[in-house]
């Protein structure tokens, strides 16, 4: 399993590079405040790497929330629990 991680990565690394290779064009990106020449490739990691973080931030969100969610329903649960045993511990009383 070990060997097939590490074959994953190197053939990873291989695709990167030839990307790298292929996009190495240089293009000027003109910001409001800030004027750049970067290679395509350099560009479109970055790209990639705001959207990766940007989609791990809004992951990160929502399983808070649910976490959140879960540790309410389970305390919720576990009053609802004492109150069933408290409940049954009472003894019926006859009305007659």
């Amino acid at each position: 399993m070990r060997i097939l991680i590490i074959m994953f990565y190197l053939i990873l690394i291989m695709l990167g590079v030839t990307f790298s290779v292929l996009n190495s064009k240089i293009i000027d990106l003109n910001l409001y405040y800030l004027s750049l020449n970067l290679p395509i490739s350099v560009l479109m990691l970055a790209a990639l790497s705001i959207g990766i973080l940007i989609g791990v931030l809004s992951f990160a969100l929502r399983y808070l929330r649910l976490k959140l969610s879960f540790a309410r329903l389970k305390s919720q649960l576990a009053m609802t629990e004492r109150e069933v045993k408290n409940l049954r511990s009472i003894p019926i009383q006859d009305q007659h």
